[in-house]
């Protein structure tokens, strides 16, 4: 009985604890968790990291390959540029542009978007068809193509390649948190706030935003890794981030010419990216499946 009753009282683990528990119980989630840890040290301490100036040229170096082929240097160990600047320490530099690019975009669409949804889905009537039209207005047309018609007008920086960005991705934003609040508004406990004579706008910060949070969070994380893409696109395509300044689409639009005779100039930015977006990704999955309250697969 003394067992049973100290069982009972036993503190459940903290909210830290538990998530961290599960984190490390899925293989993705871990996996996703350790790769964007690892982009965000790269990131935060490249100055530190990196063994070069990445503008710094030396026309001694060009094209040399990695260090395990012919030719190579441990010097430069993913090898040079056709300029002789070194690989390495331009994929760390261009670590910095990408994910500042692709968090601070995710930051603006996401405010945009969820407060847009919440009046759209909370107050519905003229207010929700003019939001509503809006959002299907920016919806068929591609964001891409949008973002470089702005960008050979505007011009191009890291700032303005952030609100381009940011602003023509808060669409689904938008979409999906009009449609949970179309849902939470329909509850009991909002039906009875409003009841009482609750105001609209303390029921939508006290009692509908902590109930989208979740997929919010989740949204947010699986955008991050669209907008990392999309900025190396508009870059690939030379009206987002222009030289000097270092960004992996930035590397790959220089390395494209190169890939049929020197093909590490291209295919080193590519990988970054590519391991970069299936962390962020695996991270989302992970996240989407903690705290979607309808899946019962994890507890």
């Amino acid at each position: 009985m003394g067992k049973k009753n100290a069982h009972k009282g036993a503190n459940p683990p903290s909210g830290f604890r538990k998530y961290a528990g599960l984190l490390f119980r899925s293989q993705t989630g871990t996996i996703g968790f350790f790769i964007l840890l690892m982009i965000l040290i790269i990131a935060i301490f490249a100055p530190h990291i990196a063994p070069y100036d990445p503008t710094s040229v030396d026309l001694r170096g060009m094209r040399m390959p990695p260090f395990w082929m012919e030719g190579g240097s441990m010097e430069h160990i993913l090898g040079c540029d056709n300029l002789g600047r070194d690989l390495w320490s331009r994929i760390i530099y261009g670590t910095r542009v990408s994910l500042l690019v692709g968090i601070l975009s995710v930051l603006l669409a996401g405010a945009f978007g969820i407060v847009l949804g919440m009046v759209s889905g909370f107050y519905g009537s003229w207010i929700d068809s003019v939001i509503m039209r809006v959002t299907d207005a920016f919806f068929a047309i591609p964001r891409i193509l949008m973002a470089m018609v702005v960008l050979m007008v505007a011009g191009s920086s890291v700032g303005v390649l952030i609100l381009i960005i940011g602003g023509t991705s808060w669409v689904p934003f938008a979409r999906m948190i009009r449609s949970e609040v179309l849902a939470l508004k329909e509850k009991e406990f909002v039906k009875c706030s409003r009841s009482i004579g609750t105001k609209g706008t303390v029921i939508l910060l006290r009692h509908i935003l902590p109930n989208v949070m979740s997929s919010f969070i989740v949204l947010c994380t699986m955008n991050i890794a669209g907008n990392i893409i999309s900025e190396a696109a508009l870059s690939f395509l030379g009206v987002g981030i222009q030289p000097p300044t270092v960004s992996w689409g930035v590397m790959l639009a220089e390395g494209r010419k190169f890939l049929g005779t020197h093909w590490w100039i291209g295919t080193f930015p590519g990988i970054a990216i590519t391991i970069s977006v299936l962390g962020i990704m695996f991270l989302g999955n992970w996240l989407r499946d903690v705290l979607d309250p309808r899946n019962q697969g994890i507890k």
